[in-house]
């Protein structure tokens, strides 16, 4: 898989949107460019070199030595960006992914407990016991 088919994460007015690939980001934010001016087309076209120019999994709208603070997150949907869901505070995007990543980690290991479940372990009537001396 090459780096234009993985997917990205955008954030821009301080709002997170995974993008499906990051070939599809660049094209958004190209026709975004195109079709404004001003300090809106300065947005897209700062969002649209970094979306050409990086590997990164995520870029933003700010200068490149800013941590980037995050308020609401969504999701690319058809050709539009999907509803954004605020967070319950802001927070910077390196602690956002390592709260997802710990949710992610706490499902992980109760999908792992449900794989041990009991039913898998033989009933005690099949059990051989050891006779008792």
């Amino acid at each position: 898989m090459n780096r234009w088919d993985k997917p990205v994460d955008v954030i821009c007015y301080d709002s997170l949107t995974t993008f499906p690939t990051r070939r599809i980001a660049r094209d958004f934010f190209y026709r975004g460019m195109c079709e404004t001016d001003g300090a809106e087309r300065e947005r897209y076209m700062a969002l649209f070199v970094n979306l050409e120019h990086t590997d990164k999994p995520m870029v933003h709208d700010g200068e490149p030595w800013e941590k980037p603070c995050i308020r609401g997150v969504s999701k690319f949907e058809g050709d539009h960006i999907g509803n954004s869901q605020k967070l319950e505070k802001p927070m910077l995007y390196s602690d956002y992914v390592r709260q997802q990543n710990s949710k992610e980690s706490v499902l992980d290991k109760i999908q792992e407990a449900k794989a041990l479940s009991p039913r898998e372990q033989k009933p005690k009537s099949q059990e051989n016991p050891e006779p008792e001396l």
